[in-house]
């Protein structure tokens, strides 16, 4: 399992720079650059800013699910097989959505 480091702030279930889930899944199959991929598993925190994942403990490693076939780390059973991911705000697409960092097309 990869080490997930997230600086995804306005994502719900990032806590202290990790992820709060057990997995998430990255997206992106004919992605030429990181600005192409997302996280699909994020979500936008409320309009209050609250956290639904504040009681939940964040998780340095988890199971990275990699549906971008292009990538060098995406293995045949579509996980990722980077030793170290960051999943971060995307630039081209607001801050309110997220890429995957790590991202080295093949």
């Amino acid at each position: 399992m990869p080490n997930l480091k997230c600086s995804c702030q306005e994502c719900n279930h990032n806590k202290a720079q990790c992820c709060c889930l057990s997995s998430i899944n990255v997206a992106g199959s004919s992605a030429q650059n990181s600005e192409s991929t997302v996280c699909r598993d994020f979500t936008e925190k409320s309009s209050s800013g609250q956290n639904s994942s504040i009681h939940n403990v964040p998780k340095t490693n988890l199971t990275v699910g990699c549906g971008v076939t292009n990538c060098t780390y995406c293995s045949p059973d579509n996980l990722c097989e980077a030793t170290s991911v960051s999943i971060c705000n995307c630039n081209s697409c607001g801050s309110k959505s997220s890429e995957c960092g790590t991202f080295k097309q093949k």
